[in-house]
């Protein structure tokens, strides 16, 4: 499952999203180009006609209410030249380490919209430039916690490699927002700066940083990321910027970033987090520091050469003056 196109790259853009846009277009159908036996097997799963009076819009995604009902379907098409056998399974969505949006795997038990959902069917069979219609019945909980929930519909093809057995899915999401209070918020933690030192007197050198961001909230967020690398009394400063993917409630996203710092010997690397809900409710921010050295060599070594050369011209002037 592919990771939603990105719904903001910036304030301004941002802010041209309205709350109704949280689920008609921040959750966007995730697809995966899907591999079979020895050709390129070619589907897609869509979300099916939009039910009279079901509150959403082309894609599957609601804001309900603890104990609402849903009805709906999803439509999967075969672009194939051969007919396809198919199981069809909903799952949790998960947000992988990488920060790439993904299904739980098959074994993971459900615990959040994938058990929520109950299909008419778990398997079809579909003809060569064929399509068949699954329905389903999506209920929450009536003991369900306030936020976002996310997953989706697979479509599920099994192959027999030499080896082992292979399950190739390609899917469409699913998003509710259970109706209660929502809290926009994350972590940052364990920062750590790999700075190698330089040879050229001129260039600067790259500071890698590593740290892990999670979403402590209930509410799908997108964080503003700012890396900066200064010099004493912030001598030198130098930043990248970034807008981090969507990061579903309760993951962790292990972070990597680099950015050049200029100054010679030590630098205070900085990183600055601010979170949003994709509604575009601000949330909290965070930062983390770490100081870091890196020996410029080049100058270093000119340097001794230069003391070197001043100690040999000191000894001389003494030997001549005696």
């Amino acid at each position: 499952m592919s990771r939603p196109a990105p719904v903001r790259r910036s304030l301004a853009a941002r802010a041209l999203h309205t709350f109704l846009h949280l689920f008609a277009v921040a959750a966007l159908v995730l697809i995966a180009p899907l591999a079979a036996h020895a050709d390129d097997v070619t589907l897609s799963i869509d979300a099916g006609p939009v039910p009279k009076g079901s509150g959403r819009g082309e894609q599957l995604a609601w804001a309900l209410e603890p104990g609402a009902t849903v009805e709906d379907s999803v439509v999967i098409t075969n672009f194939d030249d051969s007919s396809l056998q198919l199981d069809v399974a909903a799952k949790d969505g998960v947000t992988t380490s990488s920060g790439l949006l993904d299904l739980a795997p098959p074994e993971t038990a459900d615990t959040g919209i994938g058990s929520w959902v109950h299909l008419e069917k778990d398997h079809v069979d579909i003809p060569a430039g064929g399509s068949a219609t699954v329905p389903f019945t999506l209920k929450v909980p009536k003991d369900a916690a306030p936020g976002d929930y996310s997953g989706g519909i697979a479509a599920i093809l099994g192959t027999e490699g030499s080896a082992v057995s292979v399950q190739n899915r390609v899917a469409t999401r699913l998003d509710v927002r259970v109706a209660g209070d929502v809290t926009v918020s994350h972590t940052v933690s364990d920062l750590h700066v790999d700075m190698p030192s330089t040879w050229h007197p001129l260039s600067p050198s790259t500071a890698t940083v590593h740290y892990t961001l999670t979403n402590t909230g209930n509410a799908r967020i997108y964080v503003q990321e700012s890396v900066t690398a200064a010099g004493p009394l912030g001598i030198g400063a130098l930043r990248t910027d970034a807008t981090l993917d969507e990061i579903l409630p309760g993951a962790s996203v292990d972070r990597t970033a680099t950015v050049d710092a200029r100054a010679l010997v030590w630098n205070r690397v900085t990183v600055d987090t601010t979170a949003f809900g994709v509604d575009e409710t601000p949330g909290t921010s965070a930062q983390l520091h770490a100081d870091t050295f890196a020996a410029p060599w080049t100058q270093l070594i000119v340097a001794l050469v230069l003391v070197a050369l001043a100690i040999v011209l000191g000894l001389k002037l003494g030997s001549r003056r005696r």
